[in-house]
């Protein structure tokens, strides 16, 4: 079987999607298992570290909605590029360590959807 462009370029979308939602995960993980350190640090207390850990599942559940519309007005690799800088300005929040709001306004930042 010949593999056309289309097809290629098929497989590398699908291909950087699966590695975003495997980002996504990895940082759910980091963050369950790092949260007793925030906690002693930082003086976190329980409700703020449940928050924390559930800004990301709120995060994706909306995102997933906004991603699913938006390559239908600006294409799929503006849409692509779009939520990887996001994702890359919520991770730099996080770890400049800037507090407050934007903690967690960027913890909520920290997914992707997935771009149809």
């Amino acid at each position: 079987m010949k593999i056309t462009p289309s097809a290629s370029s098929e497989k590398r979308l699908i291909c950087a999607t699966l590695f975003a939602f495997f980002v996504s995960g990895a940082s759910s993980v980091l963050m369950g298992n790092l949260m007793p350190f925030l906690r002693e640090i930082y003086g976190v207390d329980y409700s703020r570290a449940g928050l924390l850990l559930s800004l990301p599942a709120w995060g994706n559940l909306v995102s997933v909605f906004i991603t699913g519309f938006l390559p239908s007005y600006i294409g799929r690799r503006k849409t692509v590029l779009l939520t990887a800088v996001w994702m890359a300005a919520a991770y730099a929040i996080i770890g400049f360590g800037i507090g407050g709001g934007a903690l967690l306004s960027a913890a909520c930042l920290t997914v992707q959807g997935s771009v149809q």
